[in-house]
């Protein structure tokens, strides 16, 4: 009778190690299923999650860099905005017939400056190696060191003022656009994650719980098969008397 509780003891004590060994694994790693013996389906869906996050990252990184060029863009057309309209400001005062040749030199002089500064942002704009902006403006022949070439050049600024009013809307509008992008694949890695996690990683807590509890089984299972060493000796020292 000794024997056989004492080997029922071994048999509860080595399942209880097994236990504790496993949950080891899991409280070292963080999760519950760390190869498919702990769980096949499990970990068949969990990676297809996280090939699924690993891709909605990669198409988050690439809407970020569209969100970023769009931002490059329009900042530089609001600089180019800027100066014509200080251009065209330097027109209409060129414009004036109360000013003097001589005046309208010193206007021009701003202007040409102005002009060569626009065409230095067409030229220097870039993001990642690749030219944002087009030049469609026809703004480099326009003068106004006479009255009748700074009237010519208020009509083609205003033009040009609407042009870069009507790229600054696009570029408005792509923004918004990738960012709502952004915001629907943040929201989704977010619930694939949390999804993820539910199944995948391991409640801290109720592991620490359960392996304590198999030690504890563990402990008594060891004094069970000590106590029944003991009770052997005691029948084998009565039968060799």
């Amino acid at each position: 009778m000794a024997l056989n509780i004492g080997s029922s003891a071994y048999r509860n004590y080595q399942s209880n190690m097994g236990s504790i060994n496993n949950t080891m694994r899991q409280l070292s790693s963080g999760y519950r299923i760390n190869s498919a013996a702990d769980d096949a389906a499990g970990l068949a869906i969990s990676e297809k999650m996280r090939t699924q996050i690993t891709a909605d990252q990669a198409t988050l990184q690439n809407t970020q860099m569209e969100i970023n060029a769009a931002q490059t863009g329009d900042g530089a057309l609001s600089s180019i905005h800027d100066a014509l309209g200080r251009m065209r400001e330097l027109a209409t005062q060129s414009a004036n017939g109360t000013y003097t040749n001589a005046d309208r030199g010193m206007l021009q002089k701003e202007f040409s400056q102005l002009q060569s500064q626009i065409g230095n942002v067409f030229e220097s704009t870039n993001f990642n190696g690749n030219r944002l902006l087009n030049n469609d403006l026809d703004i480099g022949s326009l003068s106004i060191g006479t009255q009748d070439g700074a009237m010519s050049a208020m009509d083609a600024l205003n033009g040009a003022i609407n042009t870069i009013s009507s790229q600054r809307s696009d570029f408005g509008a792509q923004q918004n656009r990738a960012e709502h992008t952004a915001d629907s694949l943040s929201n989704s890695i977010l619930q694939t994650q949390n999804s993820e996690s539910e199944i995948r990683d391991l409640d801290i807590a109720l592991a620490v719980m359960e392996n304590t509890k198999k030690k504890i089984l563990g402990q008594s299972s060891m004094f069970v098969m000590a106590q029944a060493r003991q009770n052997a000796m005691g029948v084998m020292k009565f039968l060799q008397g």
